[in-house]
């Protein structure tokens, strides 16, 4: 199947599920899902698997174990590149809202935070960094993190010249785009290339000065891992 954009019917979709996320309404409206959102979704991440790597969509489902919101329902269609140690994740997703692209570690490690914060810190070191960052954000993927920490982290003063990345929790960029006709044809599947193109420049740098993390993690089943992009 070709990738042409997502139908109006697909807007439409989460505009009404917005208002009916529950396990009655999603029967009935289940084959809208099917094909207004899940066929063209897979179709984009045939699209962009041959430059990209493997990529993961999302089931729409939520885990409600641990939320105190219990709709049945993701809001979104999204999907991934499956990233290999240390390399940044690539980012999509979509709504009645529009679009959103981003990528980068989204929650980096200790160790890896660490070392993003010794570069920040490192006047030479930093120079490609700072071009980079204005450059993506020329380009509209500025760097985001709302959960970025209210003061300086332990060791470092809030006087720090460079303190806005330092106080980071999270290093990744992002792009929201609201709906628009060019999201119905053809010309969103290079859109979204041009973008993912974009946000890879940051993963790239990302792996190449802070790395993958080497902090043993557990996973649910309770195994030993190894720290990564997470």
């Amino acid at each position: 199947m070709t990738f042409d954009g997502f139908p109006a019917e697909g807007f439409a979709f989460y505009k009404d599920l917005r208002t009916n996320n529950t396990r009655e309404w999603w029967p009935g409206n289940k084959d809208r899902y099917e094909r207004f959102v899940r066929e063209p979704l897979e179709a984009l991440a045939a699209e962009l698997e041959p430059e990209f790597g493997p990529i993961k969509t999302f089931r729409p489902f939520r885990d409600v174990r641990f939320s105190r919101d219990k709709t049945p329902y993701q809001d979104h269609a999204s999907l991934a590149l499956n990233p290999t140690d240390g390399q940044g994740t690539l980012y999509f997703q979509f709504s009645d809202r529009g679009i959103f692209l981003a990528g980068g570690y989204w929650r980096p490690a200790k160790d890896q935070l660490d070392r993003f914060r010794a570069l920040v810190d490192d006047s030479k070191a930093v120079e490609d960094l700072d071009i980079l960052i204005e450059d993506l954000a020329a380009n509209g993927l500025p760097l985001g993190d709302p959960q970025a920490l209210k003061t300086a982290p332990r060791g470092w003063s809030k006087e720090h010249p460079r303190i806005e990345l330092i106080r980071r929790t999270s290093l990744t960029v992002g792009q929201e785009l609201a709906p628009a006709p060019w999201m119905s044809t053809p010309e969103c599947l290079e859109r979204i290339t041009l973008g993912w193109r974009q946000v890879k420049r940051w993963g790239d740098w990302l792996n190449a000065n802070v790395g993958a993390s080497t902090i043993p993690v557990t996973d649910a089943r309770g195994t030993a891992r190894r720290g990564g992009t997470r």
